[in-house]
């Protein structure tokens, strides 16, 4: 069995990065040892007007998930990690298809990690933390 993490770490834009806002994303610890986080991000480091752009990438110390870390908390444990990857992955498919365009109070990875826990039939836990605009709202 496999375990899925929440987190919340520091914006790492240099402008925003001492706003009191978090950045929310998902890190799937799979029964093989390998880390997996997801989320969703501006792109280009714009933080208006740039495309919504959503990841799925190995979690590793060097991974800007990693960095900044307020907190990262066990949330769903011993779930099935092939079920609930294919279940991010359809849900990412769903997301990039609409061509979102990123807003950092309203359409943030924070409303992505709430769309993808939602969409993979998992109860949304309360915030990691404070300071988390679009937090319990999906995007589908």
């Amino acid at each position: 069995m496999s375990d899925l993490f929440i987190g919340a770490r520091h914006l790492h834009a240099p402008l925003v990065s001492v706003m009191p806002v978090l950045h929310g994303f998902l890190v799937l610890d799979d029964d093989q040892g390998y880390r997996t986080t997801f989320g969703g991000d501006q792109a280009q480091g714009l933080l208006f007007g740039s495309p919504l752009v959503l990841y799925e990438e190995r979690y590793t110390a060097k991974h800007g998930d990693a960095r900044g870390v307020v907190v990262l908390r066990l949330a769903w444990p011993n779930i099935t990690a092939e079920i609930i990857r294919t279940s991010f992955r359809t849900t990412q498919s769903r997301i990039g298809g609409l061509n979102l365009t990123y807003n950092p109070l309203t359409r943030n990875c924070n409303m992505v990690v709430s769309t993808l826990v939602l969409q993979a039939g998992l109860a949304l836990p309360p915030p990691p933390a404070h300071f988390m605009p679009g937090y319990g709202q999906s995007i589908l």
